[in-house]
């Protein structure tokens, strides 16, 4: 399913407003080099629509940085999240 940042619909997404039913904690994580200011908009409005989030920014990484460039990084905050009580 696709769903749209912008809580707006736009042809074959889903409206973000779906997302307040999503019970489960969620982090979301984004590199913080990214140019696009579309990026932070949309961590700061999942992050207000989910209930239970919490967002990890990577300050060093772009966009594609979580996945290519410092994947242990990213898997350290993953283990950190799923570990912590």
């Amino acid at each position: 399913m696709k769903m749209c940042a912008s809580g707006g619909k736009l042809p074959g997404l889903t409206v973000v407003k779906n997302y307040r039913e999503i019970a489960a904690d969620v982090l979301l994580m984004y590199g913080g080099k990214s140019d696009s200011k579309a990026v932070n908009l949309a961590m700061e409005r999942l992050a207000a629509i989910l209930p239970h989030t919490e967002t990890k920014e990577f300050p060093k990484l772009d966009h594609f940085g979580i996945e290519r460039t410092a994947p242990r990084e990213v898997a350290k905050a993953v283990n950190d999240y799923f570990l912590k009580e």
